[in-house]
Parts: structure tokens; C-alpha cells; sequence
């Protein structure tokens, strides 16, 4: 108690050491300060994002997040158009906006793409994260965001999940959880796509054999139904089927 009103005390008195007093109000030194004031050079206002729009994009692509069959039709015109949709990893809401603020000035769209550390930080560093919780909820907490406001920046928004490798599949059980409970209340998923990189655990047969990804068909196949409900040939771009075992 005692430490409280002594730190109170300081605050004021610190305060006050700033606050003019009476024997400074009107004098000719007060009448300088405020005529130098006024004659200071002013901050100049932020500049308004004009927003520019993507012509011929595909009637199914909106602005906002970006999913199901409406994504495929985007993938499939940057494709034929011969570009990349930027992807950007995020650390908060702040760098959400400073992706979709530039999407909105030249055109988008734009991929805004959740890493599992990423998450975490998102939910902050001091939050419990026993079996990946503060990952999950704060990459859940990112995507409300987007689809709380993405349409307002007038963008078709992708959002996507980075690198996961094969330790890190809780993760994506929790997001994928994530995308089922939304897609029973909206009718399509939380987030637009997920990314496995098996690159340390996939193993290429001899003669070409097929792929073979131990311990992660559940999730694959948790892929190809709904919510998101892929074909093996997204999941598995340029790759004959024969090749693909599950």
C-alpha cells in the first residue's frame, strides 16, 4: 500500500514539474511559446488508400475470404495469367491490414498466411500453450479478423496456414476442428487452405513406384471431404494419381 501511494505521488509530481504555473500564464515567455506553437509546420494527415480493383477475375471470386470453388476459380486464373498472388506471413492484426491495405492499392488479391509460431504470438507469449492451445486459438483469433474485415478493404483475401510438418499435425487438428465447426454454422470452412510439408518425411518408391506419407493419410483424407472437400489432383498439383498412395 504504501509503495502504491508513493508511486502515486511521483506520477503527480512529476506532472506537475510539467504544468505551467500561474506566474508563467500571460507573461510575454507564455505569449512566445504559444505564437511559436501555432506557427509550427502541422503533421500531415495519413494519405487515403484509393482502392484499386482486379478486372477479370472470375465471377465466383468476391472480396473477402476466398474458398471452396470460388479458390480454385482464383488459382486457376492466376495460373492462365501467368501470376502469383503474394502470400504473407502475419504476426498480428496489425500486419493483417498492412497486407490487405496493400492488396486494396494494387489491386489484389492476397494470400494472409498463418505459421504455427505465428499463432502463438498472435495469442500472446504469456498464454498457456499445452498441445499447441495458444497456436490454435491465436491463428483461429487471426482468421476472425479477416473475415471480420476484409471485405471492407474490397479483396479477395486467401487464408492459408504455412509450412506444417508431421510434428506439428496437432496444430492443424485444432484449426482443422476450427474449419468444421465454422463450416456447420456458414457453410464453408474457416480458413481457404492448409499446407503439409512432408518434404522431411515423404519417401519417393524405386521405378517410381508411388508416394508414400507415413503416418499422415488421416489428414489427407480429412482434406478431401468436407469442409474443404479437394480433389487428390490440388492436393497433389502436376502428379499422376498412380503415384499418389494414401
Amino acid at each position: 500500500m504504501l509503495r502504491s501511494a508513493l508511486a502515486a505521488a511521483a506520477f503527480v509530481a512529476a506532472a506537475d514539474a510539467f504544468a505551467p504555473g500561474s506566474s508563467f500564464v500571460g507573461t510575454p515567455a507564455a505569449r512566445s511559446a504559444t505564437a511559436q506553437l501555432r506557427a509550427a509546420p502541422r503533421v500531415a494527415a495519413a494519405p487515403k488508400v484509393t482502392m484499386a480493383t482486379k478486372t477479370g477475375l472470375p465471377a465466383s471470386v468476391k472480396p473477402g475470404v476466398v474458398t471452396g470453388e470460388a479458390l480454385k476459380d482464383l488459382l486457376q486464373y492466376a495460373s492462365d495469367n501467368e501470376f502469383a498472388m503474394p502470400g504473407v506471413n502475419i504476426v498480428g492484426t496489425n500486419s493483417i491490414n498492412a497486407c490487405m491495405e496493400a492488396a486494396a492499392k494494387y489491386g489484389g488479391p492476397i494470400m494472409v498466411t498463418f505459421s504455427k509460431g505465428g499463432g502463438q504470438f498472435i495469442a500472446g507469449k504469456a498464454a498457456d500453450n499445452t498441445d499447441d492451445a495458444a497456436c490454435i486459438a491465436g491463428a483461429i483469433a487471426g482468421a476472425m479478423h479477416v473475415r471480420a474485415v476484409a471485405k471492407l478493404y474490397g479483396v479477395p483475401v486467401v487464408l492459408h496456414t504455412d509450412h506444417c510438418q508431421k510434428a506439428w499435425l496437432p496444430w492443424i487438428d485444432g484449426l482443422m476442428e476450427a474449419n468444421e465447426k465454422h463450416f456447420k454454422e456458414h457453410g464453408e470452412p474457416l480458413f481457404s487452405s492448409h499446407m503439409l510439408d512432408l518434404s522431411e518425411e515423404v519417401r519417393a518408391w524405386p521405378h517410381h513406384r508411388g508416394l508414400v506419407a507415413p503416418g499422415i493419410q488421416s489428414h489427407l483424407t480429412r482434406l478431401l471431404r468436407p469442409p474443404f472437400g479437394l480433389s487428390a489432383q490440388t492436393l497433389f498439383p502436376g502428379l499422376p494419381m498412380g503415384r499418389v498412395v494414401l
